[in-house]
């Protein structure tokens, strides 16, 4: 006789009181779009809670950015307290799809917060039978992997869905996915995608494959079998300038002060000129490092410290897929630099 798993959650009522929290008033506030799901919860409730029963709640405090992503959460209260509610709730706001606060008619950041219910289990999720593909669908979801390879901008313009294009109407889509030994996805499900009806779950679907994973993961947590989640923004803004500036990097490496100091022109010291101030403009290529950068300004002028920064570039690198799935191979990136050679590390002293 073949067993057949069954669910031993009640149904879970999310009480989601969203309140603004910004610090200037927007015309609208932010909506929600897609709100978690009873799945999207178990792939994070604290496996010590969900095996005893233990339901909880988290308020937190987020950024909703004007792709209707949720960035900078903070958990300003958890019940109850020491069960991990709090990490949990912020784990799922990756999840989220909301509409952005709008004023004037246009798009803005602001500040919200919200309550998110983990109800009681009827029974604990350790009844499960062991084995059942259902009940392995609740193990943890990993979010915000560093992909060792991710979609250009090119590659998400190419999949970008027409009648989206036509329209200029920009969308989003989640998935997920099982992560192969290789490092590919594979299984991919669609977990929501908003506007429907123009085909942004399909065109999104179609990039998963130029997903690379980093082929190692936690120690006691290896990333080969593990469920990730993987959103895609479709920007309309990217039909208009096709390597768009990157407002907010994410950086994965960045200079130490002896590279600062190792670039910083001598003839600047010598004046003694000891801060300053350079503004890059720079490509992002392949892995995410910096390419045909050219300084924007420097402050002060004269010195040559623009250009001296320039070899600076190769000690950066960022993050190739944004929290809210938005590519950044193939766009662009601002990078401010400050120096202050009073602080700067001193040469080692001749032996």
């Amino acid at each position: 006789m073949r067993l057949r798993a069954i669910s031993l959650l009640a149904p879970l009522i999310l009480a989601l009181a969203f309140a603004p929290a910004s610090a200037f008033a927007a015309d609208t506030p932010p909506t929600w779009l897609r709100k978690p799901r009873t799945d999207d919860l178990l792939s994070v409730w604290p496996r010590g809670a969900l095996s005893r029963g233990v339901g909880g709640k988290a308020v937190l405090v987020c950024t909703v950015t004007v792709e209707g992503a949720l960035r900078d959460c903070g958990v300003a209260s958890e019940t109850p307290p020491g069960e991990g509610f709090g990490t949990a709730a912020i784990a799922v706001t990756v999840q989220f799809v909301m509409r952005p606060a709008m004023k004037d008619g246009k798009p803005v950041e602001t500040r919200a917060s919200f309550t998110i219910d983990f109800p009681e289990p009827a029974l604990p999720i350790a009844s499960h039978i062991k084995g059942d593909r259902d009940a392995a669908r609740y193990s943890p979801e990993v979010t915000l992997l560093p992909w060792a390879e991710a979609p250009s901008f090119a590659d998400v313009l190419a999949a970008y869905p027409e009648k989206a294009r036509a329209e200029k109407v920009g969308g989003k889509a989640s998935f997920d996915c099982t992560v192969l030994k290789t490092g590919r996805l594979y299984g991919c499900d669609l977990l929501g995608d908003d506007p429907r009806g123009y085909g942004f779950g399909k065109a999104a679907h179609s990039l998963m494959s130029k997903f690379l994973s980093p082929q190692a993961g936690p120690p006691d947590r290896p990333l080969t079998g593990q469920h990730v989640h993987v959103p895609v923004t479709f920007s309309v803004d990217a039909l208009n300038n096709p390597k768009p500036v990157i407002g907010r990097p994410h950086w994965t490496a960045l200079p130490a002060p002896e590279d600062l100091a190792a670039v910083y022109p001598a003839a600047a010291s010598k004046a003694g000129i000891l801060k300053a101030r350079v503004v890059l403009l720079c490509g992002v290529g392949a892995g995410g490092g910096l390419a045909d950068c050219r300084w924007e300004s420097e402050d002060p002028a004269g010195y040559g410290i623009g250009q001296a920064t320039i070899d600076l570039v190769k000690t950066f690198r960022l993050s190739i897929w944004s929290a809210e799935g938005l590519p950044i191979i193939g766009g662009t990136v601002r990078v401010p630099i400050r120096y202050d050679m009073s602080e700067a590390p001193r040469p080692a002293a001749a032996p």
